[in-house]
């Protein structure tokens, strides 16, 4: 066993995580709620830990997307505290419940807050989760049997709202830029023209580059897709691999409906002590850096992502260490473009060795909502505490 003894007591670090998947064509599919998912993830991220819930003092949810825009409706009921839904399935009671903006940048954004939070002494053992249901509510909306996933809780919520006021310009909607697919595809163009690259060539890089995912995906049991696809596959234009938006093919473009969850647990070095956690499950949090990027037509150059290069320069910087000191990636992968912006901007090859993802990818592991991340960091954290 290793011996870790020289971290401060008041250090941050993540000593538990949990992951759960429901496809509906599981033989035992159990028509989970987005709240049940993030029970059972988070039941396994405190078995993982060893610890008991009663112990957890904070519980902050990742925001489901049938829940992030004022126009949503969640098809089948919701928890009137999502939080506290999810702390009374694995017996805990917490002081305090948070639920999360809307984002894909939530998980490793709570892990970053709360990691601080535990270092000032201003939280003592906090669970991060989340969960989507969206295959659920597909197949079951507007059915007789369909489920009632409506559960009444009250209590304390810092709710912090959903803050999409930034998504929604309307000049951009004038203009059809609305929703993911055609903005992405807008910046995937954009870099397309900046490489001086042709369509077809194009295509076929962003094949090239999402083939690799796939392999991990292929493997990984809680992907959504777990297909292995060469290239060709991926770019080419078919009646199943219709375009969604130009350039994506369907195969390229994040894949929402799943049945997923995730959590984490962080806590103090000396709590940790305090609680016997096993040190060989300890993994500490080197750097870390927040930013923003500039909405879409204030940014200078639509085909690169500097806020996103920037944080994660910053973030290595910190640590102390170089890109090729890293072991595991995982890329933010919705549409090639975020992956190709790190790419470029650090400097890291698209057919780098250590691969780019560590879970598959949002397209084939499955890009959970605004949780996606919560999954990459767990499947992390079970490499690095393969390989301390």
């Amino acid at each position: 066993m290793t011996d870790i003894t020289s971290p401060d007591p008041t250090t941050p670090v993540l000593i538990g995580v949990g992951q759960v998947a429901d496809p509906v064509t599981a033989a035992d599919y159990h028509r989970w709620s987005a709240a049940d998912l993030a029970g059972e993830a988070s039941s396994a991220a405190v078995t993982d830990a060893g610890v008991d819930p009663s112990v957890i003092d904070t519980v902050a949810v990742v925001r489901q997307f049938e829940i992030s825009t004022p126009l949503a409706t969640a098809p089948l009921g919701k928890p009137d505290n999502m939080p506290r839904a999810v702390a009374a399935r694995i017996g805990a009671d917490p002081a305090r419940a948070v639920l999360e903006v809307v984002g894909g940048q939530g998980p490793q954004h709570l892990v970053t807050e709360f990691s601080r939070a535990i270092a000032a002494g201003e939280a003592d053992m906090v669970l991060l989760t989340g969960s989507e249901a969206i295959s659920t509510a597909r197949a079951w909306v507007g059915k007789p049997d369909a489920p009632d996933f409506s559960e009444t809780y009250g209590g304390q919520l810092e709710d912090r709202g959903m803050q999409v006021d930034d998504l929604a310009v309307p000049y951009e909607q004038r203009h059809g830029l609305v929703g993911a697919p055609p903005e992405y595809g807008m910046f995937e163009n954009a870099r397309r023209h900046r490489l001086g690259m042709s369509r077809a060539e194009y295509a076929t890089a962003m094949g090239e580059l999402f083939a690799g995912f796939t392999r991990v995906a292929a493997s990984n049991p809680f992907a959504a897709a777990p297909t292995e696809r060469t290239a060709a596959e991926l770019s080419t234009i078919t009646e199943r691999n219709r375009l969604i938006a130009d350039p994506y093919p369907r195969f390229m473009v994040a894949r929402d409906q799943v049945n997923q969850g995730a959590a984490v647990l962080l806590t103090s070095v000396g709590r940790a002590r305090e609680l016997g956690v096993d040190q060989e499950n300890w993994v500490f949090l080197h750097g870390a850096c927040d930013t923003t990027e500039r909405t879409v037509l204030d940014r200078a150059d639509l085909s690169r992502s500097p806020a996103s290069v920037t944080s994660a320069a910053t973030a290595i910087e910190r640590a102390g260490i170089t890109v090729d000191d890293l072991s595991f990636l995982d890329l933010y992968s919705c549409f090639p473009i975020p992956v190709f912006n790190i790419c470029d901007g650090l400097g890291i090859a698209t057919d780098d060795p250590r691969g780019l993802t560590v879970t598959g990818g949002l397209p084939f592991f499955g890009g959970a909502g605004n949780n996606y991340s919560m999954h990459a960091i767990a499947e992390m954290v079970v490499r690095l505490r393969a390989n301390p």
